[in-house]
Parts: C-alpha cells; sequence; structure tokens
C-alpha cells in the first residue's frame, strides 16, 4: 500500500524552505515521491549522478535491478539545487548528495536514519496513514506504481522502478494479472 496523494502534499506543503533540514528533507521527498525510487537509491545518490545541463538523474542499481535514469524535473531540480547550494555541508569528502544536519556531517548509513525522517516528518502534520502502509520509503514507492498502472504500460513501469523481471512489478502496481 502507498502514501495517498493528499497526505504527500500536505507533507511537502509542510516543509518551511528557511531551515536547512527542511531544506533536505523536501528534497528527498520530492525524490521518493516524483520518481519511486528506493529509499536506499536516495542515501546513494552522489552529485555526478545528477547531470544538470543535460537535466537527468541516475539512481544506482541495487538488488541486482538496472541503473534508473530519468529526466531531472524542474520541481526535484530546484529542490536538489536549493539543498546543494544552500543547505547541505560544504567542506566534506562526502560525494553523496545527502549528508546528515550534524557534525561530523557524513552520508545518511542506514535505512532506518531516512525512516526516521520520513516518520518524524508524517507525524508533524499528524498523518494517518492506512494500516499496512509504511512510514519510511517504500510507501512512496507503492504510490509511484500505483499512480502509473493502467495508464502506463507495465514494461514502462517495471523499467522506472528499475527492475529486471517485469514480474517483480506487478507486486507495486496491483496489477490485474487477467487483464
Amino acid at each position: 500500500k502507498g502514501i495517498d496523494d493528499g497526505t504527500v502534499t500536505r507533507l511537502l506543503e509542510s516543509l518551511d524552505r528557511e531551515s536547512p533540514v527542511a531544506v533536505r528533507d523536501l528534497a528527498i521527498i520530492e525524490l521518493l515521491a516524483t520518481y519511486g525510487v528506493r529509499g536506499i537509491q536516495v542515501r546513494q545518490l552522489r552529485l555526478d549522478d545528477i547531470e544538470w545541463t543535460e537535466n537527468r538523474i541516475r539512481f544506482r542499481p541495487v538488488k541486482r535491478g538496472k541503473l534508473v535514469t530519468q529526466h531531472l524535473t524542474l520541481r526535484v531540480g530546484n529542490s536538489l539545487l536549493a539543498y546543494i547550494r544552500d543547505a547541505r555541508p560544504s567542506a566534506t569528502p562526502y560525494a553523496e548528495v545527502f549528508l546528515t544536519v550534524r557534525p561530523p556531517f557524513h552520508p545518511l548509513g542506514s535505512s532506518s536514519s531516512l525512516a526516521s525522517i520520513i516518520a518524524g516528518r508524517l507525524r508533524q502534520i499528524s498523518a494517518h496513514l492506512p494500516e499496512g502502509v509504511s512510514h519510511g520509503a517504500h510507501s512512496f514507492r507503492h504510490a509511484f506504481a500505483s499512480r502509473l498502472a493502467g495508464h502506463v504500460p507495465l514494461k514502462h513501469i517495471a523499467d522506472m522502478l528499475g527492475h529486471r523481471d517485469l514480474s517483480s512489478a506487478y507486486f507495486y502496481s496491483k496489477v490485474d494479472f487477467t487483464a
């Protein structure tokens, strides 16, 4: 089950854009909601994975999946730029885009670090997700695939999710197997 669009909208609108933490969290949530990538792909996103002049963004393969290259949307690009330019600690040796907000600065290391960011933001807006909906990054992945199901060929959904095997996308998109 995925997070509903209304909750995503409330979540994005709740971030004040003045606090460096909120600017980082906005960029993270924009990536998850727009591309349906896994949390680990957000945590492992590197500065050189963003191709600004070509308006592309690359997400590295995980779980024997494949590289995902997507169009860098204006909204996501602006969120990433605001974070990198104005909120990301600059004097670090790390190539990963997203870093912790307190020194010593380092990349977000575990799935629990990303999950706690998302869960905290959901609590902040008093979001009540239905039973079975993850309070972490995975709920955005489910929502992304479900939004596309019925409108986009399943092969394209599988490609956008980075799946090598088409059958892996069935789980996320809740596709009617007969159809």
